[in-house]
């Protein structure tokens, strides 16, 4: 069976690629995906059905070409730590990334817990295209 790290990387690969039905596969059918209370979309998911309505919402508010992009896996005593960018382009062309820490819980293989860690106030104006992003790192910036 594959490491907790490489079947949580494999995930992110498949969500990169649009394969949501490998996605669904990693997570246990009652996972709970808890997203930041200050995320647009930010609650608490129980199950498939869930988490596939909060891919969609996120994808509205991203917009086409929002990705997740992970930079580092950690092996913990209970599953994987991975850091990272969310990226994407406003609609007025302005490429923009949003850092995150993510927490998955595994057990036999399948995801049963996820947390995302984030920037709220800058997801929040990211999300909003009516809304200048004023504090946003935007890409290629430091």
């Amino acid at each position: 069976m594959p490491s907790d790290v490489e079947l949580i990387r494999e995930g992110y690969a498949a969500f990169g690629s649009g394969d949501i039905p490998s996605v669904l596969a990693l997570l246990d059918p009652a996972i709970e995906w808890i997203e930041p209370g200050g995320y647009p979309w930010g609650d608490t998911f129980r199950g498939h059905d869930a988490v596939l309505g909060l891919f969609q919402r996120a994808a509205e508010l991203l917009g086409p070409d929002w990705r997740v992009e992970p930079d580092r896996f950690v092996s913990t005593d209970e599953g994987v730590l991975v850091l990272g960018r969310h990226t994407g382009t406003r609609p007025d062309g302005a490429p923009w990334e949003v850092p995150f820490a993510m927490i998955w819980t595994l057990s036999e293989g399948r995801a049963t817990h996820f947390r995302q860690y984030g920037d709220s106030a800058l997801m929040r104006e990211v999300a909003d295209a009516s809304t200048p992003v004023s504090s946003a790192r935007l890409k290629g910036e430091t």
